[in-house]
């Protein structure tokens, strides 16, 4: 049974789709990676998961499970976690460190403040941060941005989830830094027997990090693979577009012609056809299903071939 079973899921914001038919699974100790072009639904489908849609927005359908059974907001609130991507701004500059760390242990774990001071030094010290204790009455201005971003991972591990969602962690991050916390993201989930759901438009950190990739476009998902297969087999003319427009020698640094469509248009059909290569009037009158085997889908009426 998955850990996470995103089923179907629709967001609309009144009558207006944002999400349409978003589903796939997650496993313990498993990382799958959400990618797809800015506009997508990648943070969206988070929010959505999370049950923290902004205001104005609301789930139309579908189904979110854990563990076989019905994830409403109160049980997604002690079991599923979320790292925002800018540390900058999700912490308060105005707190010190140790008084946003040790909310979490104080709330989801009901502990006594002195107690949850010194749960809260051993979990920033697990994270790999330097003198943990000075640290906890330090404000997050005065760390540096590899270190902030350790610091939001401390607070999302500190309500002990099962689940964790890292929206873009690696952004801004150079890149000595970003493969510091690729790993310790890593360590993370195998010691704890996480589930990890890495949002990333950075095909390389999905390379590095991830078990199997879902592809969002226009919020919908159009292939989902093993990395393997995903990087050397792509099926979906737009994944094969993501991975072309990486620089030399990963790919030929080749922009996808167009933007991603707007909330609303190009709905009845395939949304990616005003861009594809390979679109048909087909592509038009209707949308793919997502289908496939061995774990590989796509939904795309003219798949590119398997490799032989």
């Amino acid at each position: 049974m998955a850990r996470l079973e995103v089923d179907r899921l629709g967001v609309a914001k009144v009558a207006l789709p944002l999400l349409e038919g978003v589903s796939f699974t997650l496993e313990a100790g498993e990382t799958v990676g959400l990618v797809g072009e800015s506009g997508s639904g990648k943070t969206l489908t988070a929010l959505a998961i999370l049950g923290l849609l902004p205001k104005g927005l609301s789930r139309t359908d579908g189904q979110v499970r854990l563990d076989g059974q019905p994830l409403d907001r109160e049980r997604a609130r002690r079991a599923v976690a979320m790292v925002l991507q800018d540390a900058s701004v999700a912490l308060d500059p105005v707190a010190t460190v140790g008084a946003q760390l040790e909310e979490g242990f104080v709330v989801h774990r009901g502990l006594a403040k002195a107690q949850a001071r010194v749960e809260a030094a051993k979990l920033l010290e697990q994270v790999g941060v330097s003198d943990p204790a000075r640290r906890l009455t330090q404000y997050p201005h005065q760390l540096s941005g590899g270190m902030r971003q350790r610091v939001l991972l401390a607070c999302a591990l500190a309500g002990a989830p099962q689940v964790l969602i890292a929206d873009e962690p690696t952004t801004a991050l150079d890149v000595t830094v970003q493969a510091q916390l690729l790993a310790l993201l890593a360590r993370v989930r195998d010691q704890r027997g996480l589930a990890l759901l890495l949002i990333t438009h950075d095909l390389g950190v999905v390379a590095q990090a991830c078990d199997r990739v879902v592809v969002l476009y226009g919020g919908r998902v159009c292939e989902v693979a093993k990395v393997a297969e995903l990087f050397d087999a792509p099926r979906h003319p737009y994944t094969r577009g993501l991975l072309e427009s990486r620089p030399a020698p990963w790919g030929k640094g080749a922009a996808i012609a167009g933007t991603v469509p707007r909330p609303g248009e190009d709905q009845a059909g395939c949304r990616f056809r005003a861009r594809c290569p390979r679109a048909s009037p087909e592509c038009a009158q209707s949308q793919p299903p997502l289908q496939g085997d061995g774990g590989h889908l796509v939904a795309c009426h003219h798949p590119l071939e398997r490799a032989p």
